[in-house]
């Protein structure tokens, strides 16, 4: 939701307009999402405190790799932009970026895999079926050459 709404970008747009910040705050919408980290790891922890051992690991892991990717990466990506008196632009800041966002696809996938991984131990006859549907247009083997 917060990719496809650009939320953090607008909120890091009001907080920078309200509040200077600087250093691993550069970027501050890390400071509310870092508030909502703990309060959702609050609430949940009787939920992780029930489910089992190797759940609770994948949960875990998941959880290190996709926040270390969202917040933490973001730090370094902060202090490089301003220790380098850089824009958000460049071959480092896009490696940055791109450590950044793979933790957090690692984090996702990390996270499904132990669902399913709880799943199969859970439900032993339980059986899912992934159906693509395509709209086909025509033959994808003819050539769309124009003249």
């Amino acid at each position: 939701i917060d990719e496809m709404s650009h939320l953090h970008e607008h909120l890091d747009f009001i907080l920078t307009y309200r509040y200077e910040t600087t250093g691993v705050f550069h970027w501050p919408w890390i400071i509310p999402y870092g508030i909502l980290v703990i309060v959702t790891g609050v609430v949940l922890f009787k939920f992780f405190l029930r489910i089992p051992t190797a759940t609770k690991i994948f949960f875990v892991s998941a959880a290190l790799i996709y926040v270390g990717g969202a917040i933490g990466m973001e730090t370094q990506s902060a202090v490089y932009v301003e220790g380098n008196n850089e824009s958000e632009s460049g071959m480092p800041y896009y490696i940055l970026v791109t450590i950044e966002e793979s933790m957090e696809m690692i984090g996702v996938i990390v996270v499904i895999f132990g669902l399913f991984h709880y799943i199969a131990n859970r439900w032993e006859n339980f059986a899912f079926t992934v159906h693509v549907l395509r709209e086909i247009s025509g033959d994808s083997r003819q050539s769309t050459s124009s003249q």
